[in-house]
């Protein structure tokens, strides 16, 4: 299950209250309800929240906090599939913030196949692709996002593989921009 894969990447504080699936003419349908994240507003909430954009270092902890959770997701071998800004929870606890990402349903696992290896890092560079034309702008200029990119990274500066995965996220990004879905942002 994926609660499951996600609990073992340590994001055990979601807790399941009700599941199920079942077949349709579209394939499998199904759905997870995790209980209330109390104290926990969603990404899209936190940057348009007034207090947050005047406060700089706030603003660097929550940037840190989601770098750091899609970091753990995808050193896990997983892929969220649907890593919207509104799909990714935050708490601010004592100096820094807790994030968690939910609706985890389409997510998958990276699989033993020779192949996988480069089907995850595709899917992990639409997960990067599906944040950042969510995230709006101009609440998050280009410099904040090129330091999300480098902080997810765990660099100080861009290298090459880190230049050609973001042609590749931008590239993405482009292409799924024009997808109705994304027309919004």
């Amino acid at each position: 299950s994926n609660l499951m894969n996600y609990a073992r990447a340590g994001f055990d504080a979601l807790e399941p209250v009700a599941w199920g699936w079942r077949r349709s003419k579209k394939g499998k349908e199904s759905f997870l309800l995790l209980a209330e994240l109390e104290g926990y507003r969603s990404l899209q909430d936190w940057l348009s929240d007034r207090d947050l954009s005047t406060d700089p270092v706030r603003r660097q902890t929550l940037r840190e906090a989601v770098a750091h959770m899609l970091m753990r997701i995808h050193h896990a071998g997983l892929v969220h599939m649907d890593l919207f800004s509104w799909h990714i929870f935050l708490k601010f606890h004592g100096h820094a913030f807790l994030a968690l990402p939910i609706d985890l349903e389409r997510s998958i696992l990276k699989r033993s196949r020779p192949w996988s290896s480069w089907r995850i890092l595709n899917k992990q560079a639409n997960d990067l692709a599906a944040l950042h034309l969510t995230v709006p702008w101009p609440q998050v200029g280009f410099s904040e996002r090129m330091r999300f990119f480098l902080d997810y990274r765990g660099h100080h500066a861009l290298n090459e593989d880190d230049k050609r995965l973001l042609r590749k996220v931008l590239a993405r990004a482009r292409r799924r921009g024009r997808q109705k879905k994304f027309k919004p942002f």
